[in-house]
């Protein structure tokens, strides 16, 4: 347990081995514990360190990622706190969520964005549950270089409920703000821990330049969850019976055809 503004730092390599049977805790020592008691566990260096089966509470940033560090968090708890996860770091670090519940902070869940003219951060957060944090976001991202060409790998993720029309608008990313990364949360559950609400197709080129991406798969429909770019020298091309279907959220996903889109229907397999 931690004292009042004290911060775990890590500047070398941190493993957090707990087991589902006994986690491993890191909260205030207060007798009237809350958020910001303690400032958190800092990852400053560049080594690889995993957190495994850990809870994190009443702490500042929970998680906060301040350097090029290559870090797993798996089967993570992040709640009570001001930020769960909180990366700005130059490096740029690579971060894997996974299997994890990030709920009840006092402002956002995760806080994502490039530090200065460093990289983009590199993050995948997967088979977790984002939702119910006190602040209007669960997710959010902001500030990446080349912004409509990034991406935040979000699939297959409880974000408190399955429908779009409710949790969407506590992601900000790209359908908000143009300096905002597109946060791919397609194949979100229907539960926590559940299956896909849908069975649909994922697109996995929300930015296409300089290439040609054709659309084929007819057996399932595709789903776009954020914007779409056909940049003046990308190509789209969409096969006959394929089916399209965009998400029903706030701030609707746009897209925006500056290039080539070649829509190939035909009467008895009409797009």
């Amino acid at each position: 347990r931690f004292h009042a503004g004290r911060t775990l730092l890590v500047d070398g390599r941190l493993l957090v081995a707990g087991t589902a049977a006994d986690p491993v805790t890191l909260l205030s020592d207060s007798s009237t514990p809350a958020a910001q008691d303690w400032t958190g566990i800092e990852f400053h260096g560049t080594d690889p360190s995993v957190v495994e089966y850990a809870e994190v509470r009443h702490a500042t940033r929970a998680i906060d990622v301040t350097g090029g560090v290559d870090l797993d968090l798996v089967h993570v708890t992040l709640t009570e706190s001001q930020y769960g996860l909180y990366v700005y770091a130059p490096g740029p670090p690579t971060i894997d969520l996974l299997d994890s519940e990030v709920t009840a902070n006092t402002q956002y869940g995760v806080h994502l964005s490039r530090y200065g003219s460093s990289p983009n951060p590199n993050v995948t957060i997967r088979g977790s549950a984002l939702f119910g944090n006190l602040g209007s976001y669960d997710l959010y991202s902001y500030g990446y270089d080349s912004p409509a060409e990034a991406r935040i790998d979000a699939r297959g993720n409880w974000w408190g409920d399955a429908a779009p029309a409710v949790f969407a608008s506590r992601i900000y990313e790209r359908r908000q703000n143009q300096f905002s990364p597109v946060v791919d949360w397609c194949d979100y559950l229907d539960g926590p821990g559940g299956a896909p609400a849908h069975d649909i197709e994922c697109v996995d080129d929300f930015f296409v330049c300089d290439e040609t991406v054709a659309w084929t798969q007819t057996i399932r429909p595709y789903q776009l969850v954020s914007d779409l770019y056909v940049c003046p020298t990308g190509i789209l091309q969409v096969g006959g019976g394929v089916d399209i279907r965009t998400v029903k959220a706030a701030s609707r996903p746009d897209f925006l055809v500056e290039g080539s889109l070649q829509v190939n229907g035909t009467a008895g397999a009409p797009v």
